[in-house]
């Protein structure tokens, strides 16, 4: 069958993909297919795998999962932590393998909306747009809180809503009124999952002092055993220690660390009420949307309800969104195939030291 002019021009026109560029995971989602074939959301842990030989990396190993398998013998960095020697080389090889994932051979170039924060540091912003203007021929950043609004594609949470979303290293909220926050209706504190993984560490190692945990074991942990009042749960783990395996009740400890979230979730949450038209307030308090792998710890959704209330705003209402680690990367994608090609920027600089 012989392809029609429009066909063969679509086939030459660069693939629209969404990017969550997350300091613990990475997220892109893929359109869907010619033949039917649904939306695909590719998640790689945010590491890389080095030689240990050198200070800086002399032989790049692998990025992901696998980086995660070689931990015994490699060693694992994250490209976007602070203070690392040679950052910009890492951002290379990080988007390099990156590429290899959704980007065939002979393929254009694709062009992608990225998550970054209409508050990020401008260290932060850098990282980004560096590792973004290696990877796409045409690129956009779009807050993040947006993004979660498009990825939850509702109009519930597009009219009066606070959106909060509680990610690795911060908690991001916005106001959501039905078009994109500005500046002033954005709320930022520096206190995300990793300050949880922080405190389980110190617990640890002040009630075992000889247990080696490494951060990404700390990050299962959270993940599977993490709760705060109300709910309630039983944590134990079976681990060796002194050369004993041995079954340990970790439970107060992961209780402990875990409600530090609260208050810094709850400061957002009030900051942004602050920011609230009196007119409309209320309408705001019934729909507060929280989003972010920490909001899957059970119970915090109930938590910050029930502070909130017992702080006055009686009307309080905090549920979490579904799919909320999907809800960035699909958000991207989703305004990504709605951009016009004069709303595109293109990437003018390469990587450093």
């Amino acid at each position: 069958m012989l392809e029609t002019n429009e066909e063969l021009e679509d086939a030459c026109l660069p693939r629209r993909i969404g990017l969550d560029l997350g300091a613990y995971e990475t997220r892109f989602a893929l359109p869907a297919g010619a033949a039917g074939e649904a939306e695909q959301i590719i998640t790689v842990p945010t590491l890389l795998a080095y030689s240990r030989q050198e200070a800086e990396p002399v032989r790049f190993s692998s990025i992901g999962e696998k980086a995660l398998a070689r931990r015994d013998h490699m060693r694992l960095v994250n490209p976007f932590r602070s203070g690392l020697e040679g950052r910009g080389l890492m951002l290379r090889d990080f988007a390099q393998h990156l590429r290899e994932l959704f980007c065939k051979r002979g393929e254009p170039s694709p062009w992608a909306v990225v998550n970054c924060s209409v508050a990020a540091s401008e260290e932060e912003k850098t990282l980004k747009r560096t590792l973004a203007n290696e990877l796409f021929d045409r690129v956009l950043f779009v807050d993040d809180t947006f993004l979660l609004a498009l990825g939850l594609a509702s109009q519930e949470v597009a009219q009066h809503s606070l959106l909060i979303d509680v990610g690795a290293t911060s908690i991001r909220g916005a106001l959501m009124h039905g078009e994109t926050p500005s500046q002033d209706e954005h709320v930022e504190h520096i206190h995300g999952g990793f300050r949880v993984d922080e405190a389980l560490r110190r617990s640890f190692s002040l009630r075992y002092p000889e247990l080696l945990v490494t951060s990404w074991t700390l990050s299962k942990i959270k993940e599977a055993f993490a709760f705060v009042a109300p709910a309630r749960r039983t944590c134990e783990l079976r681990i060796q220690f002194r050369g004993k395996e041995k079954p340990v009740d970790v439970t107060e400890v992961v209780l402990e660390a875990a409600s530090t979230i609260v208050r810094p979730l709850l400061r957002v949450a009030r900051d942004l009420l602050a920011l609230c038209p009196s007119d409309e307030v209320e309408a705001f308090q019934r729909n507060i949307v929280l989003a972010g792998g920490c909001t899957e710890i059970p119970g915090l959704a109930e938590r910050i309800e029930e502070e909130l209330r017992a702080d006055g705003f009686e009307l309080a209402c905090v549920r979490k969104a579904s799919d909320t680690k999907l809800l960035v990367a699909r958000g991207a994608l989703r305004w990504a195939n709605l951009l016009r090609e004069d709303q595109w920027s293109i990437p003018l600089f390469s990587f450093g030291r």
